[in-house]
């Protein structure tokens, strides 16, 4: 392998480089998924984008983004219960009608668990 100590060098700098990037404040972010009703909203406005005039097309898609940005922070005026598999047991995450959030066992045997099932579903729903 004549190029293997030059690939080797290659691959340890992409490393440090990703490793020095992931440091940088906010460059992971995690946003929540849409609702059928924001997807809808979303391809009507592609329509009405598509055949209206051209100063009026950005103000559907507009409407659907900002939307979509302010759904998480929206209140729902109910107790939501949901149970997630965390290896051995279950871990509950209970949605308070004031918009609080209450974890309860969030499972040690996998030292992972959280970041494996816990914090995507905590990511989904913003």
């Amino acid at each position: 392998m004549p190029l293997n100590g030059f690939i080797d060098a290659l691959t340890n700098f992409s490393l440090r480089l990703i490793k020095s990037f992931s440091n940088v404040p906010y460059a992971n972010v995690h946003i929540h998924n849409p609702s059928c009703a924001i997807m809808a909203g979303y391809l009507l406005s592609l329509i009405f984008l598509l055949k209206s005039k051209w100063q009026w097309r950005v103000v559907p898609l507009l409407l659907v983004v900002g939307i979509y940005l302010a759904s998480p922070f929206l209140p729902e005026d109910k107790l939501r219960a949901t149970f997630l598999d965390a290896g051995q047991g279950d871990s509950s995450v209970i949605e308070l009608p004031d918009g609080k959030v209450m974890l309860i066992d969030g499972s040690t045997i996998e030292p992972d668990m959280g970041r494996m099932v816990i914090a995507p579903y905590l990511w989904s729903k913003g």
